[in-house]
């Protein structure tokens, strides 16, 4: 079990991560805190006639193939380097808190008609961390982005397209 003070953490975060939109299953895999207690919190937030977010794609990259919009690959690429940077420099941070972090860093890059899902963000991080993705630099511009030679969408720099 987590000590008290993590376990606070974890609901605080999971809060604002359900009130952002992000699928409970997902929230739960990444604080531990009960998807019954996480489906009251949606219903609280976004009202009891809200659909609760069902199950949508398993990864990122049906989020890239949908999309095909080189921003976000960009807005993924950054978020993912923001997390594992944040990661890095304060493993005092839980996961989630580190996740929500990286998650409200969008506002200094993303214009506020641009829209990201948050569950595709959570997919890219941990398609990193399992290694079904790599974050990669690029020897041209050194930006770092999500990279996998086999996937036509993300084989290349999406900042200086080489």
């Amino acid at each position: 079990m987590f000590p008290l003070d993590t376990q606070f953490k974890n609901q605080i975060a999971a809060m604002s991560l359900v009130i952002e939109g992000m699928r409970i299953p997902l929230v739960h895999a990444l604080t531990g805190i009960s998807c019954k207690q996480l489906s009251y919190v949606w219903k609280s937030t976004h009202g009891d006639e809200a659909t609760l977010p069902g199950r949508g794609a398993m990864g990122v990259i049906p989020f890239l193939k949908k999309s095909h919009n080189q921003n976000l690959h960009i807005a993924l690429s950054t978020i993912a380097e923001i997390y594992f940077s944040l990661e890095k420099a304060h493993p005092e941070l839980t996961h989630a808190e580190v996740f929500l972090l990286a998650w409200q860093s969008r506002s200094f890059f993303l214009e506020a008609d641009e829209e990201i899902d948050i569950n595709a963000v959570w997919y890219a991080i941990r398609d990193i961390k399992t290694t079904e993705l790599h974050l990669s630099r690029c020897a041209r511009c050194h930006s770092s982005f999500l990279y996998d030679l086999k996937i036509e969408e993300i084989s290349h720099c999406p900042f200086c397209k080489k």
